[in-house]
């Protein structure tokens, strides 16, 4: 009770709410007179209900052996409150206002005795009454400027209509100022706020869910309550998955079938729409291609109106510039504007060279040399993905120069299998390997020609049968 003080009429000592039904006491209610719903008696209690809700109790209000006055005071401005016919809900259905020109020699007035007569105000009415919910209230003050006539009592409930916007917004409508509740199917408030003759919009504490019920209630000043139950259709907005495949292409995929899809770039302009097909998803062709790093947005608008929107920044979709140069039978020079990879094919798609793209130039070693005529494919792909590839055809590849040289030998031995070993100073060509009868070797002063003919490298293996025996002489 931060908002109420109470004094002790006639020595203006400040009370404790305990010791207050003991005295005369006069109850300060910091409040404007034009804020109060209704004054309820609720068994010996006062309740105050202000029109946004709020509630003032001041216990044993009407318990006390001593006549009790309530003041309502708002920025220096008192007014006494009289109270009269309470209804058989508790609540005072005619209120008079009396302006106090001078609160402190209001306080120091001539308390009544403890055997005068108490005066027939509304508050001490006899019989025990209950809570109520309605109220009519009426002023007068001490310029006598309603002519000391209560006003007529409204009676009238407001008229209503609630309508769902979306998930956490309800349009309440009422021909009449008031405070609107809002509860769910268990009776928790999931909203409120204040009405005012029109369209009143009222931001819910939680999400409602479809096909839930939730109830709408206003309360006008007088204290008349009307209700709405609202059966939640569809709140729940789409879902949406957003797939670039280039600059010219997106996919939108949702959970909604038949939902409007619009696309619009950074400049708020639409570039792009289609309704999703019975899974959900539109493939769209956009009718401006978007640019790398640009932001864009995807809104999809479902049948009962739900709308998602989600923005996505437009990935790396250019792939990179190269050029192909091949330097020689075994290598060739690759200029990128982007780091990447890079791949070299031949015809038949098998890889003979790979490396690491620079922004620049990178030269790859072949893993076989290239033969004029051929065509080779050189693909760079980016760390975006991004492939670009160049087809080349080779040519000026010069041929190996002839070799006119012969072998020289450079040694010769016999090995336990009893062969002739002849070693020479290069490689010889076992695709064309010599004749049997080009070599005449003399085994113990005996000319023979060998079985067979073996070259490895640059290593000659010379077969006889019988095989050469230990201990013979070999003259090559």
């Amino acid at each position: 009770m931060n908002n109420v003080d109470i004094f002790e009429k006639g020595s203006t000592q400040q009370l404790t709410i305990e010791k207050a039904p003991q005295h005369q006491s006069v109850y300060e209610v910091h409040v404007n007179k034009d804020q109060v719903s209704k004054l309820t008696r609720i068994d010996n209690n006062l309740e105050i209900t202000l029109l946004n809700g709020a509630k003032i109790i001041i216990p044993s209000f009407f318990a006390a052996n001593f006549v009790q006055e309530l003041v309502f005071e708002s920025d220096g401005q008192y007014a006494l409150v009289k109270m009269d016919n309470f209804n058989s809900e508790g609540v005072a259905t005619t209120v008079d206002y009396l302006a106090i020109d001078n609160f402190d020699e209001f306080l120091k007035e001539q308390p009544l005795s403890n055997g005068d007569a108490i005066p027939m105000l509304a508050w001490i009415a006899g019989g025990a009454l209950v809570a109520g919910t309605i109220a009519a209230t009426s002023s007068n003050s001490s310029n006598n400027d309603n002519n000391g006539e209560s006003k007529p009592i409204d009676t009238s409930a407001p008229e209503i209509h609630a309508n769902v916007k979306d998930a956490t917004h309800v349009e309440v409508t009422s021909n009449e100022a008031g405070t609107i509740i809002i509860t769910d199917a268990q009776g928790q408030v999931i909203g409120n706020g204040t009405a005012i003759n029109g369209k009143t919009e009222i931001t819910l504490t939680r999400p409602l869910q479809d096909n839930e019920e939730i109830k709408v209630s206003v309360t006008d000043q007088a204290g008349n309550t009307s209700q709405e139950n609202v059966l939640v259709g569809d709140v729940t907005a789409p879902t949406i998955e957003i797939e670039i495949k280039d600059e010219n292409n997106i996919t939108v995929k949702s959970d909604e079938a038949g939902a409007e899809v619009v696309i619009k770039n950074e400049n708020g302009e639409i570039i792009g729409s289609g309704i999703t097909g019975s899974d959900g998803t539109v493939d769209i062709i956009l009718t401006k291609p978007v640019i790398d790093g640009e932001t864009i947005t995807v809104g999809v608008v479902d049948d009962a109106g739900n709308r998602a929107e989600e923005s996505i920044i437009v990935p790396d979709l250019t792939a990179p510039l190269i050029n192909a140069d091949v330097k020689d039978a075994t290598h060739v020079e690759v200029t990128s504007n982007e780091a990447g990879t890079i791949i070299i094919t031949d015809a038949q798609g098998q890889v003979i060279g790979s490396g690491t793209a620079i922004n620049g130039k990178t030269e790859i070693t072949l893993t076989r040399p290239l033969e004029n005529n051929e065509i080779i494919k050189i693909i760079v792909s980016d760390l975006a993905g991004n492939q670009a590839q160049e087809d080349i055809e080779v040519t000026g590849i010069m041929p190996p120069s002839e070799d006119t040289t012969a072998p020289i030998l450079t040694g010769s031995a016999v090995n336990t299998a009893g062969e002739l070993i002849l070693s020479f100073n290069e490689n010889l060509d076992a695709q064309h390997p010599p004749q049997n009868k080009d070599f005449t070797i003399v085994i113990d002063g005996v000319l023979r020609t060998p079985d067979s003919i073996t070259i490895t490298g640059q290593t000659l293996t010379l077969n006889f049968t019988p095989p050469i025996y230990s201990g013979q002489s070999v003259q090559v």
